[in-house]
């Protein structure tokens, strides 16, 4: 099964900077590919990115985010001759700063991939002096923070941004779930920020399930606590992940559910609307928008 490793981060975050260090850093033994969205300072014409000592087979995509569902087809059909090709044991995806990956089921989760490949991990490259000015302005910046894994806060050494303190508190305010690592040019250690368990890995391609879709729910409708429970008890054991916010009559909550193990965190303070991400092949965007009205009725 090949471990796919998602990098995400708006434009200029440091994304390139990051899979150099990590591609450099990757197991030996291990057969390490790369997907490249978008033109870097490393890559070299051809099909391959050297590093010190070592050869990489590189995929570029070039016309448009891998996560645009225009190009569902034409990406998967690239990747799957690349895996076969090349057969890695470990694919790094370097997305477009533009890049949606909720989306990111629905894209990969075709039978042309036959059950080759697992989401391992997903970082977001958060620069320290854009943040809470780009993302209010770019939607995609706010969904590749919320659906990180670990989120890297670089530039730290730069002047002009916030402060760790504040940055970090802003971070927590939309995943609180996420580990944190603060990071001059992108100087983290791999074991630092991919610490996915196997459990919680998201397999992807497999020809068996083909219906495998992403959605998210917004609403500004509120749960009270145990409506919020009971919808979670509902539809988590449904899906893959359930990721994001909930507005209750206590406030904002954050939540982050793998099947049967869900995990919500009130966020003192905050206000805000629902916001929800899930990957799923059990049911529809329409039944689960049902669902959620269902428990607000019942639930007042």
């Amino acid at each position: 099964m090949v471990e796919l490793i998602i990098i995400t981060g708006f434009l200029g975050a440091g994304k390139t900077t990051l899979l150099n260090q990590l591609v450099g850093q990757s197991q030996h033994g291990k057969k390490t590919g790369i997907v490249q969205n978008e033109f870097a300072p490393i890559r070299v014409k051809g099909e391959l990115l050297e590093l010190p000592g070592n050869t990489y087979p590189v995929m570029e995509v070039n016309n448009g985010s891998v996560f645009c569902v225009c190009r569902l087809s034409h990406f998967t059909s690239d990747f799957s001759r690349f895996i076969a090709q090349h057969k890695p044991d470990r694919v790094f995806l370097e997305a477009s700063g533009l890049s949606d990956p909720s989306s990111l089921a629905e894209i990969l989760n075709d039978p042309r991939l036959g059950g080759r490949v697992r989401l391992h991990a997903m970082i977001c490259v958060a620069d320290a002096t854009m943040l809470g000015k780009t993302d209010k302005l770019v939607r995609y910046v706010r969904q590749q923070l919320m659906l990180a894994d670990s989120i890297i806060l670089n530039k730290m050494d730069a002047p002009g941004h916030d402060g760790k303190e504040q940055l970090e508190g802003y971070i927590r305010s939309l995943n609180p779930h996420a580990a944190i690592i603060p990071a001059t040019y992108c100087n983290v250690r791999m074991g630092d920020v991919i610490k996915q368990r196997e459990d919680q890995s998201l397999p992807l391609g497999r020809s068996t399930r083909p219906d495998v879709r992403s959605m998210v729910l917004r609403t500004a409708k509120p749960l009270t606590g145990d409506g919020m429970h009971a919808f979670l008890q509902e539809f988590s054991p449904k899906a893959y992940r359930i990721k994001g916010l909930i507005k209750t009559d206590k406030g904002l909550c954050s939540v982050q559910c793998v099947r049967d193990q869900m995990e919500t965190r009130l966020l003192e303070g905050r206000e805000g609307n629902t916001e929800l991400i899930a990957i799923t092949d059990a049911f529809t965007l329409g039944q689960w928008k049902k669902g959620y009205e269902t428990f607000s009725t019942h639930h007042p």
